[in-house]
């Protein structure tokens, strides 16, 4: 008697797995029956491996049902999607990297005061990796006493000065993910092209001073001419996304951001992400 039971345990085991593989079935409108393995998911579509190694991709179009393993393959169409997403992040400034003295005994030692950047952006995600690009708005100041060496009949001067920039931003973010849940954490570094469109400056030699600014080129924040500085930061994000709808996604990092022209700031980087495509 217990060998019987053991023998229909064996045989019941094996026929769920030898189930669980290859057994996903579609039918076509056409009146087709295809059996296989799900492997993945093409704009709605289904690729499909059959038992004979062949690989068909069938479009949504022609499927009128499928029957499988539909936890994993949802779970395959969830890793791939399109987001549209608006963000704001509050900055603190912490160091300036700039602060030197040049070989006439001139010195520069402002530093880099609060700010915030808000924008949208484009997200790709597959399930542990994506991409982000978009466009930011940012506005920071820079405040501090700078020292001007006596130089001919010019007598030495001490400046104290309160900088105001706004600028454009375009970020080129790569994203890596854990395990998908509910609460997932995430990790994002990349780089971000900032130019200054408006130059605001107040200090106690020159007075006010402002600047309407289209162009400029060249990385670190040198400024290549009167008409404009063009920056390249890099950026580390490390925080957390969870879903707030089906279709929609609330980040929030704590990041931190550097350049040679603006030193180093920190702020928390709060994102709403909209699906607009994907399942």
């Amino acid at each position: 008697m217990k060998e019987s039971i053991l023998l229909c345990l064996i045989l019941t085991f094996s026929l769920g797995t030898s189930a669980q593989k290859g057994r996903d079935i579609i039918y076509l409108k056409n009146g087709s029956v295809i059996k296989g393995t799900f492997i993945d998911t093409t704009n709605g579509g289904i690729k499909i491996k059959t038992k004979d190694k062949s690989v068909f991709v069938y479009s949504a179009n022609e499927i009128d049902k499928r029957i499988g393993n539909a936890e994993r393959l949802d779970s395959i169409e969830s890793h791939r999607k399109l987001y549209l997403g608006f963000d704001v992040c509050p900055l603190m400034g912490i160091l300036n990297f700039n602060k030197h003295t040049d070989k006439w005994g001139n010195t520069w030692q402002n530093n880099p005061d609060g700010g915030l950047a808000c924008g949208f952006s484009f997200a790709y995600h597959r399930k542990y990796v994506g991409f982000e690009t978009g466009i930011s708005y940012r506005t920071f100041g820079s405040s501090g006493t700078n020292f001007y060496a006596a130089y001919g009949s010019q007598a030495a001067e001490t400046e104290n000065s309160n900088i105001r920039f706004h600028n454009v931003e375009i970020p080129f973010l790569f994203n890596v993910y854990s395990k998908p849940k509910k609460v997932r954490f995430i990790a994002s570094f990349g780089l971000i092209g900032d130019m200054t469109i408006l130059y605001l400056r107040k200090d106690n030699i020159v007075g006010n001073e402002s600047k309407l600014l289209f162009k400029g080129t060249g990385p670190g924040g040198i400024v290549l001419s009167e008409n404009g500085y063009w920056d390249l930061m890099e950026e580390v994000q490390m925080g957390v996304e969870t879903s707030v709808t089906k279709n929609a996604i609330l980040r929030v990092c704590p990041t931190v951001c550097w350049s040679i022209f603006e030193g180093l700031m920190e702020g928390i980087d709060i994102k709403l992400l909209f699906k607009v495509k994907g399942k």
